[in-house]
């Protein structure tokens, strides 16, 4: 499935939109309901890169359009001209640079692939929000350590020099001197 998922609006509804450079390239649209997919044959994409003009055209150069493809889809989507011909096909038309366009007509899938499609994303949004439970606890023990070295380096300024130029700048920067305290996840 994509990384990076991008919404629009087609028909007063919306819809999201990714594309998945890895393995078989597949330009997805769903919404919610139902899913399309284009998941171009490597002949295909071979021979519309010939029809756009992409002279020797080998692996090298499919790989550099995938990459851009990939990051057009998900960092441009204002680049991305949408239409719907009929309730089986969504088409895109993806702006790559002034003179080259590409094109994906997603065709509506069967139930099995469409389950298959939003079993994987579901993951997809579990992994991520595990993730986010990580990266959440990463912190909070960082945070917690940065006090505990910070309240180390204070009390050792305290023995030496005592505690009047902490206390003055206490005074001087009261409202940065609000937040010293230590971190509590309440």
């Amino acid at each position: 499935l994509p990384l990076v998922w991008n919404q629009t609006l087609m028909d007063n509804k919306y819809y999201m939109f990714g594309f998945s450079r890895f393995a078989l390239c597949t330009f997805y649209v769903t919404d919610l309901v139902l899913v399309w997919a284009d998941t171009p044959a490597t002949e295909d994409i071979y021979k519309k890169a010939l029809e756009r003009g992409i002279s020797g055209f080998d692996e090298e150069k499919r790989s550099i359009l995938m990459c851009n493809l990939a990051a057009a889809v998900s960092e441009s989507p204002s680049h991305i001209r949408f239409s719907c011909p009929s309730l089986q096909t969504i088409a895109a038309e993806v702006k790559l640079s002034e003179n080259l366009s590409w094109s994906f007509n997603a065709d509506l899938c069967d139930s099995r692939v469409s389950s298959d499609f939003f079993r994987g994303l579901c993951c997809q949004s579990l992994a991520n929000h595990g993730l986010s439970l990580y990266r959440g606890f990463q912190m909070e023990n960082m945070i917690r350590t940065r006090d505990e070295y910070i309240l180390y380096l204070e009390e050792n300024y305290k023995t030496v020099n005592g505690t009047e130029l902490m206390s003055k700048y206490r005074r001087q920067h009261a409202g940065s001197a609000s937040i010293l305290l230590r971190y509590s996840k309440e």
